[in-house]
């Protein structure tokens, strides 16, 4: 670290708060949470859940050693979690979600998809204030 640095004090207060996203039917799952932050200037946030089925997409995800991946079909999510950073319209970051495949569960990264019907993602971020 360059000597001239001055080291500084971080004394604004942050307040956790959520926006709900509602995608209609066969609205991009990813392309959604782009806009959403876009939309709401959000340049990061954390995916707290999402209600709803995927109407078509692509799964990736780890059987034992394994890298494999899975279409998707009308499946509900079950859970979902994920980090985005929004940056110069570049978005980065995983959705992992969770689904039902007869009495197994499998969670992975969703590569691609779009809702079935209607769905909502909740975004979670911390507004800073002074």
């Amino acid at each position: 670290m360059p000597k001239d640095v001055a080291s500084a004090f971080f004394l604004k207060k942050g307040e956790k708060k959520v926006v709900r996203l509602g995608l209609e039917d066969n609205e991009d799952v990813l392309g959604c949470i782009k806009q959403g932050m876009a939309e709401h200037k959000l340049e990061e946030c954390d995916v707290i859940g999402i209600t709803g089925k995927v109407k078509e997409g692509k799964l990736a995800y780890f059987q034992g050693s394994s890298f494999m991946s899975m279409e998707l079909k009308e499946k509900a999510v079950q859970k979902a979690s994920g980090k985005f950073h929004l940056n110069k319209e570049k978005l980065h970051g995983d959705l992992h979600i969770t689904i039902a495949l007869g009495n197994n569960r499998i969670q992975g990264t969703l590569i691609k998809g779009k809702a079935s019907g209607e769905m909502e993602i909740e975004l979670g971020f911390v507004a800073i204030s002074d």
